[in-house]
This record gives C-alpha cells, sequence and structure tokens, in this order.
C-alpha cells in the first residue's frame, strides 16, 4: 500500500505533522508545550517592521497605556501562517516555520529582558543564574502577575501584560519583601529595586528608559516610548487616585523628586517626566490641571512657609515654580493658585505662595517671630559679623533674582497672565498703601493687616530688576514715554482698567509736588498707558512700603545705645549674675540681632546698587516733568513761568523716595556715594539744588528741608576728629563742578529762610533740626571758592537793598542766625539750671526716698539730651557766623543790622559771665558740650575799634561803650587767660573776663 501521506502534500499538515516541523527549533524552550509555541506563533507571525505584531495597530489616542489598541479589530494578517503551510510542501514549511519562530522568540526575549531591565520586576521566582544582562541582578518577582499569565499559558512579560504587571507593582506594599537576586548585588540596587514610593519608582523606571535611549537604534527607541507612555499613564492615575496606594502622599512625592534630583546627572530625565505628566493631565478631560497641581502647590507652600532663608531646600523650592511657569499647561494654574482670598486686605498676599516666598528674608515673616540670625552678636567678632552678613545677602540676592525670572516669565506668557500678575502686583500694593502712615507702623505688627516687612522688601527688589531696562543708562530716552498722569488715575469698572493697563489704585489721593485747579491740571491720558509707566509708579510704591518703613525702623539703633549704656552702668555697679542685670543684656543682645537683621536685609548689595539707579533716574524723571521734555541737566534754578504742569501728577512721595535712600546711604552705605560716577552724584545734586530753594516746584517745605539733608548726605565733611575731607574726594569735585553751581547758594538760603515758617505747630524747634545739615552745607560751600564767591555776592547785593519793602535774602538769612544764637543760648542756659536743681536734689537724697526715682532719673536724662542739643546747634550756628565774617563784614555794620549785632553780643556776656552763670553750673555740664573744636568764647579786645572787624578769629564791636571782640576760634589770647574757674565753665561757651 502507498503511504497515504503522498495523497496530503499540498493539504495542511496534521497536528503531529506541525509539532514534528516546531519540535527541532531550541526557542521551542520557551513554551510549556508544542501546542503553545503553536498557538503563538500564528497569533505573532504578522510582525511588521515597526515592531507590532499581527493583530495590533499603531498607537493612537484610542491605545491604552502601552499603546496596544482598545478596540482592536481582526487583522488582515490572520491565518497567513497556516495558508502557508498548507500552499508549501514539507520542505519550505521546516525552513519558514523555523524562521519564523526564532526571529519572532528572539524579539519577545528581548521584550521580556527590556521590561524586566527598566521596571525591575520578573516573573521568574528563581531566575536563571545565566542569564547575564537580558535579566536584572535584582528584581521584584511578581508572583500574582506570574499566576494569572501562566492560567493563559504565558510565562513571559509583553507589551500587553506591562499594564497589569506595572499596577500590581505599584500595589506592593513592601515591595522588599519580594526581591530576587542574581548573585551579589550592591545596597544601592537593592534600594531602588524595592522603592516603596510610587512616584520616585516611576522616576527610576523612566530613567532607566532614558538610559536605555542612549545610542539605541530604532527598534529599542520604540520600546522606550511604549515604557514612558506606560509610566505616565500610571503616574497620572497616582496623582488622581492617591487613595489606592496605602494612602501614600504622592503630591508630597513630586516635591522631594524635585528638591533630590532638579541638580545632577538626572535632572534633564526629571524635566521630561514632569513635563509629560503635565502634557498628560493636559489631555485627559476627565480632570483638570487645578485638580492634581493645587494639592502639590499646597505642600510647596507650607514648606515655604517653614524654610529659613540659608535653608539648603530653599532654591531646590524656587526652581520648582520655575518650572510651571515654563510649562504652558501649568503656568496658568500656578497665577489662578496665588489670588488670594480676599484682594482688599494687604496681609492676604503674604499668605499666598508667592507672598511665602517674598517673605523670605534676614528678617523674620512676622514681628512676633524671633530673629534667626546673630544670635548673641556681642559674644561674635567683627569677622564673623562680616561672615554672616555675606552669607546671608548671597541667598538674599539669589532668591530675588530667580523671583524676577519668575515675574518675567509670567510676563512674557500671554497677555492674559500679564494682565493677572499685574492686578496680582498693583491689588496687593493698594491694599497695602496706609502701611507708609507712620501712626500705623505701631499697631500694623500687633494686628496683622498689612504684609510684613521682608514681602515689601523683597517685591521692591523684583519691581528693581524688572525696571533695568529703563533706568541702566543714565539719561535713558525710555524715561520720556514714563506718562506722569497715571497717578491721577481713578477707580474704574475693571474692564475699563485692564485695557488702559492701570492695575494699582489710590495715587489720585496722594499730594503731589504742586498743588493745582481742577482746571489747570494737565488731561489724563486717553491711551493706554505703557509697561514702562506701569512698573515705574509701582516699584516707587513699593519702595515707599518697603524700603521707606523699614530704614525708620532702623533708629532702634537711638534704643540700642540707651540700652548699651543703662547695662555699663548697672554692670558697674553690680555683677553680671545678677538676675536684673542679665535681663538687661539678654533684651540688649535681641536688640542687637533684630538690628543687624535689619541692616542686612536694607543693605544687600545688587539692591543696593538697583535702587542707586532707580533713584538717579527718578530724579531726571522728576526734574523733566518740571522743566518739560529736555533731559539735560539744568544750569539755572527752574524759572516758575517754565514749569509745566505735569509736575502736578508727581506724587511727593517719589522725592521722599529718593531722599530717603540717599540719607541712608549716608548712614550705612557711605562707599557706595563714593563709588558713584560723578554724572549721577551731580544729577543727584541738581535735583537736590533746584527743588530745595523754590516753591514753586515743591510746596511742601518740609520736604525741601528734606532735600537739603540730602544735599548735606551726598557732600565730604569733617570727620570725628576735625579733619577735612579729602581734596580728591569725587563728592567734592562734583560738587564744586555742578551745573547749576552759581544757584546753590540762592537755594539754600532760600530753603533756610522759608523753614522758619512750616505752618506746623512744633514748626519753632523743627526748624533747628532742618537747619542742622543747612550749617554743614555752608561749611562746606565755604571751602570751595566758587561757592563762596557766590555768597559773597548775595552779601553784596542786599546791601545794595537794605531798605527795600522786601528785605533781601541774605538779610533775612543774617537776621535768623541772630535770632537762633540767642534762642539757643537761652535755652541751653535753662537746661543746665534744670539740671543742676535736679543734681542737688539726688544729692540731698530726696529720689532715693521717692516712689517715682525711675521717672525722675529718665527726667534728668532727657533734660541733658535737650541740653546737649541746644549746645550743639548753638555752637553750629556761632561757627557759621565765624567763618562767615572772615569775607562778609561790611553788612554786619550796616545800620540797619549793627544794633541787632551788638545786643546779641551783649546778651551772651551777661549770660556767660554775669552774676546768673553760677546757677548754670552743674557736674554735668562738660559732657553737654559739643566735640567741636571750634568752640565760642567771648573776652574784652586790647585795642578799641570804631567798626565791626575780623582779625584773627574775632569780631570787635563798641556800642557806646568798652569795646568787646567775639573769638570764635576756641584759642585763648595770652594777655586774656585768666587763672579763674574756667575749667568748670562749658566748653562750648568758654567765656573770660
Amino acid at each position: 500500500m502507498e503511504p497515504s501521506t503522498s495523497t496530503h502534500s499540498t493539504d495542511s499538515p496534521t497536528e503531529g505533522d506541525a509539532s514534528q516541523t516546531i519540535q527541532p527549533n531550541p526557542f521551542l524552550a520557551l513554551f510549556g508545550s508544542v501546542e503553545d509555541a503553536r498557538v503563538f506563533t500564528e497569533s505573532r507571525v504578522g510582525v511588521s517592521q515597526s515592531g507590532y505584531a499581527a493583530g495590533e495597530t499603531v498607537p493612537s489616542k484610542e491605545d491604552d497605556a502601552c499603546g496596544n489598541p482598545v478596540n482592536q479589530s481582526p487583522s488582515v494578517w490572520e491565518g497567513n501562517f497556516s495558508d502557508t503551510i498548507l500552499d508549501s510542501g514539507s520542505g519550505a514549511t521546516q525552513s519558514i516555520t523555523n524562521t519564523e519562530i526564532s526571529r519572532i522568540a528572539e524579539e519577545q526575549l528581548e521584550i521580556n529582558s527590556f521590561i524586566q531591565n527598566v521596571f525591575l520586576f520578573t516573573l521568574e521566582a528563581n531566575p536563571d543564574a545565566t542569564a547575564g544582562d537580558d535579566h536584572p541582578r535584582v528584581s521584584v518577582y511578581l508572583a500574582d502577575t506570574a499566576a494569572q499569565l501562566s492560567a493563559d499559558g504565558q510565562t513571559w512579560l509583553d507589551w500587553n501584560s506591562l499594564d497589569h504587571a506595572l499596577f500590581c507593582r505599584l500595589l506592593l506594599v513592601d515591595p522588599a519583601n519580594h526581591v530576587v537576586t542574581l548573585g551579589k548585588v550592591s545596597a544601592y540596587d537593592r534600594e531602588e529595586c524595592s522603592q516603596p514610593l510610587v512616584l520616585h519608582y516611576l522616576f527610576n523606571c523612566y530613567r532607566h528608559c532614558a538610559e536605555a535611549k542612549r545610542g539605541a537604534d530604532s527598534r529599542i527607541l520604540d520600546y522606550t516610548s511604549r515604557a514612558e507612555r506606560c509610566i505616565v499613564t500610571n503616574a497620572l492615575t497616582c496623582l488622581l487616585s492617591a487613595e489606592l496606594y496605602g494612602g501614600q502622599r504622592v503630591h508630597e512625592q513630586i516635591v522631594a523628586l524635585f528638591v533630590d534630583n532638579h541638580i545632577g546627572p538626572a535632572s534633564g530625565a526629571l524635566s521630561r517626566f514632569l513635563e509629560d505628566i503635565a502634557s498628560a493631565v493636559y489631555d485627559n478631560e476627565d480632570t483638570t490641571t487645578s485638580e492634581v497641581y493645587y494639592p502639590v502647590l499646597d505642600v510647596v507652600a507650607a514648606r515655604f512657609r517653614s524654610l529659613q532663608l540659608l535653608d539648603p531646600q530653599l532654591f531646590a523650592l524656587v526652581d520648582l515654580i520655575s518650572f510651571f511657569t515654563r510649562q504652558p499647561y501649568l503656568v496658568g494654574t500656578l497665577l489662578a493658585y496665588n489670588q488670594p482670598l480676599n484682594p482688599t486686605k494687604g496681609s492676604h498676599y503674604s499668605s499666598t505662595l508667592f507672598g511665602a516666598m517674598l517673605s523670605l528674608s534676614p528678617m523674620p515673616p512676622t514681628s512676633t517671630s524671633p530673629y534667626k540670625y546673630f544670635e548673641s552678636p556681642s559674644s561674635l567678632t567683627q569677622e564673623q559679623h562680616r561672615i554672616a552678613e555675606s552669607n546671608l545677602w548671597q541667598a538674599l540676592s539669589l532668591l530675588n533674582e530667580k523671583m524676577y525670572h519668575i515675574f518675567h516669565a509670567l510676563l512674557r506668557s500671554s497677555s492674559e497672565l500679564k494682565r493677572l500678575l499685574l492686578t496680582w502686583v498693583g491689588g496687593c500694593l493698594t491694599a497695602n498703601k496706609d502701611r507708609a502712615q507712620v501712626w500705623n507702623q505701631e499697631t500694623q505688627d500687633r494686628m496683622g493687616l498689612f504684609a510684613p516687612d521682608p514681602f515689601h522688601l523683597n517685591l521692591s527688589a523684583v519691581l528693581l530688576r524688572l525696571c533695568r531696562p529703563v533706568i541702566s543708562e543714565l539719561n535713558s530716552p525710555k524715561l520720556l514715554r514714563i506718562q506722569p498722569t497715571y497717578s491721577k488715575e481713578t477707580l474704574r469698572p475693571p474692564e475699563e482698567s485692564d485695557s488702559r493697563c492701570v492695575h494699582m489704585l489710590g495715587l489720585d489721593t496722594e499730594s503731589c509736588l504742586t498743588q493745582l485747579q481742577p482746571d489747570q491740571l494737565p488731561p489724563v491720558a486717553p491711551e493706554t498707558f505703557n509697561f514702562i509707566t506701569e512698573v515705574f509708579f509701582m516699584t516707587h510704591r513699593a519702595l515707599q512700603l518697603g524700603f521707606n518703613v523699614v530704614n525708620r525702623r532702623l533708629k532702634m539703633n537711638q534704643e540700642l545705645h540707651r540700652m548699651q549704656s543703662v547695662y555699663e552702668d548697672a554692670r558697674r555697679q553690680a555683677p553680671e549674675t545678677v538676675p536684673g542685670l542679665r535681663r538687661i543684656k539678654e533684651n540688649m543682645e535681641r536688640l542687637m540681632a533684630k538690628y543687624l537683621c535689619t541692616k542686612a536685609a536694607l543693605l544687600e548689595p545688587k539692591v543696593v546698587l538697583l535702587t542707586m539707579e532707580f533713584q538717579t533716574a527718578s530724579s531726571i524723571f522728576i526734574t523733566n516733568c518740571a522743566v518739560g521734555s529736555s533731559a539735560s541737566p539744568q544750569k539755572d534754578l527752574i524759572n516758575p513761568d517754565q514749569i509745566s504742569q505735569n509736575l502736578s501728577c508727581v506724587p511727593e512721595f517719589f522725592a521722599e523716595n529718593v531722599g530717603e535712600f540717599v540719607i541712608f546711604l549716608r548712614r550705612f552705605s557711605e562707599s557706595t556715594l563714593e563709588s558713584a560716577s560723578e554724572a549721577v552724584l551731580q544729577r543727584l545734586m541738581t535735583f537736590f539744588v533746584l527743588f530745595m530753594g523754590n516753591k514753586d516746584c515743591m510746596a511742601n517745605p518740609h520736604l525741601r528741608a528734606k532735600m537739603a539733608e540730602c544735599l548735606d548726605s551726598m557732600l565730604s565733611h569733617e570727620s570725628p576728629g576735625g579733619a577735612l575731607p579729602p581734596p580728591t574726594s569725587r563728592r567734592e569735585d562734583a560738587f564744586r563742578s555742578l551745573p547749576c553751581s552759581d544757584d546753590v547758594a540762592q537755594s539754600l538760603l532760600r530753603v533756610f529762610v522759608d523753614i522758619e515758617f512750616t505752618g506746623s505747630s512744633a514748626e519753632f524747634e523743627q526748624k533747628f533740626n532742618y537747619r542742622r545739615p543747612m550749617y554743614q552745607i555752608l561749611a562746606a560751600m565755604w571751602r570751595q571758592p566758587v561757592h563762596r564767591k557766590s555768597l559773597r555776592l548775595l552779601s553784596l547785593a542786599a546791601e545794595q537793598r537794605m531798605d527795600a519793602t522786601s528785605p533781601p535774602l541774605f538779610l533775612r538769612f543774617v537776621n535768623l542766625l541772630i535770632n537762633d544764637a540767642i534762642f539757643l543760648l537761652d535755652e541751653a542756659l535753662s537746661a543746665l539750671t534744670s539740671i543742676r536743681e535736679a543734681e542737688r536734689e539726688r544729692d540731698g537724697g530726696a529720689w532715693s526716698r521717692s516712689p517715682q526715682r525711675a521717672a525722675l532719673e529718665a527726667n534728668l536724662r532727657g533734660q541733658g539730651q535737650m541740653a546737649r542739643i541746644y549746645n550743639i546747634m548753638g555752637n553750629e550756628t556761632a561757627h557759621t557766623l565765624a567763618y562767615l565774617t572772615d569775607e562778609i563784614r561790611s553788612i554786619l555794620v550796616h545800620p540797619v543790622l549793627v544794633d541787632r549785632v551788638a545786643s546779641m553780643l551783649n546778651y551772651f556776656l551777661r549770660a556767660l559771665v554775669g552774676p546768673t552763670w553760677a546757677n548754670s553750673r552743674s557736674r554735668t555740664t562738660p559732657a553737654l558740650s559739643s566735640n567741636r573744636t571750634n568752640s565760642s568764647s567771648i573776652y574784652p579786645a586790647s585795642t578799641s575799634t570804631s567798626q565791626v572787624s575780623r582779625t584773627s578769629q574775632s569780631l570787635s564791636f563798641r556800642t557806646g561803650g568798652p569795646t568787646r571782640t567775639i573769638c570764635l576760634s576756641g584759642r585763648w589770647p595770652r594777655s586774656t587767660r585768666s587763672r579763674n574757674d574756667r575749667r568748670s565753665w562749658p566748653a562750648i561757651w568758654r567765656v573770660s573776663r
């Protein structure tokens, strides 16, 4: 009989024939049986070159996490392998079967190995030690997944099973209990494999994908792409359904991931990982970005509120916020999250995320918080103080620079986000505008009405950086684009305010430099205000609310000096172990730490330089508003007929900001003034000169007096030892060559005279505080020939108009000098008399029995301070008369003035050497004198003269009696040195008989 097989040569082989065909293939060992291999081969034979098997489609929006089709239709490749066998002979069948099975099995081995090495889990409880690189050295055994797949005849991992296997891995409570290893592994590898935190584990898998891409071919790149999609989808599931993962705080894990990996080799993979998650959230129609990322921002905000400026994690968290600004899907969410609960309450802005970031400073975020830096300052050396201050400045500068980049990125993102950010800043400054009131500064800290000091200082630093394009050039043409009528904008509907780019209100209620009638005001710009204008006005408001307020708090150094004096007095009387003395020292240490932290917050070098540029630009802007659009330095005083109406739109606090900063530099950073260019110094000096003497440009006399104080702060003065400033001083050179140098004297004398009547109830005593810096300016002018000549010319002009209805300026000036000299001497002697009486009562024992002894002691110290002030001011006045009479003499003997001068000097003689002088002598009298060497002395002239003359350093006069001479040098002529009790006389009014 013929073999029946010959009749079936063209038909499909039987099951036994197929098994015999497959059995010789070496990859058969991968399968549980020959039948499993045959079924698998038939399902996988149609492998496309893109790596997708028959029955699979290219991943699309309908694909699942691993790229598998959700609705898979029958493939055109199904049945091809069987048809090939049916149509072929036994030889052809053997060849095709081995080739396809080998290729498919190799691919499956590669996919299985890739998944294991990326995700570090396996279906093998006892992996083969000879597997080599195809199997990770350490992995987590997924027992449940292995059992489920093996029930279907599968013992390997593929794309269809990956999503389920990864989900099971994430649900493991303690993966460390399921770790299997091949040989010896490091602790780091074991810890990475058994990572229990779901997002940390997913990021490690993502990082493994990134490593697999290096130098990989297109096939491996396709594998990594499919794995990354699966990772990101599961990460999104973690964020949306954290309760599935054993209560893990997945939002905190995102923050921790960024803090740990934002710098280093994994930073690039981390950025792409977070970007892919953000993109997946945006594409997910079932959720919103705020639902996913608000909890993350809650964690970040809480971290910021608990951090200090020098915390190592600080800048990692700031970089995380910067990451949000770089993602188009997240930047709107970030800005929406920072909206305050109540936009009309200032303190609510500091409660936002941005507020928490801006509140980081050497100063604590609230007034009730302790000062963390410069603890026990008395135990630290000067070098330690310098290092601590430098570290704080470095961190503060970096924080402000990063905050600037965050704000700048938001402004550039879109017009809508720009509007929202400007609304946030403008609303914050509007809600906190009452913070600038002096009466508020005592209550605001207790009641929490406004944002704290560090918030406003750092916001100012950010806004200053936004102004850099305008202020970096000295005479920038961009200054001319600032629209002064912005300050006259009133409350409008939100839509209209947004369209006009007006996001800060409240400026219309501020006092301006000049006051005009409503019909005289310049018309408000009908067009939209530009960005430069709005940021410029916002920066000035921020400086008013931040720098000016904190600068006034620095006056605590007076309290600190008083406390140090009390401590030193108490220490001399009792040992330091006494509890009361210990408490005084602790209070002094706390106050010193507060002072040092506050000073460090104000003196950050970058901010100081930016503020210097900004205030210089502001002085140019205000001057341009007074004279029009000219940006050139003024050479003459401003003509009242040429004053522009725009000056009525400039708030007074603009000029106050300029002045406060210059005075601050004189006290704490004089090197900044000395290192400034001569052009910058001259622009500031010109501004002060032009406005302090022109009430048509600056109606407020107190503000004009501050301009004089500012000019004094910019000049070089005598050192405490009496040495003159170096002739090469840059400030001296700038003052000498001012474009308006011919008008400095006239401007100074005008404000000196006008300040006599300010309209204030305390004007009489207040004027002496205003005039003290003016005396310093006069002394500086007298050292320079160009300004001395101006004073002489004013004196000569006054002599020509002595009988005029309106007294000339110099005559009024000299008359006020005489009045002040008489008043100050009288007040000083009265204070000394009161001190003498109080000392007599104290020494008699009356205070020791009084329950008000502490109040009496405090009153005595106050009287001593007042006597010292009167003595100092009296000495300044007498010293001014002394050097003026060097060259200006004739006006003093003019009939209009000579009797006034003689009466003044007679009063000095009677008060200082008469019978009432003994009532003014006390033990504290020498301590109340001035340190100036040019002490005033009065003694008889050795010769008579018929006119007032200046010889040596004395002024001789005769008024119907013996000639008298006032000596202002502090040196005693030999012929008049008396052996009487000269030592007991006040050093400021040493008198010879």
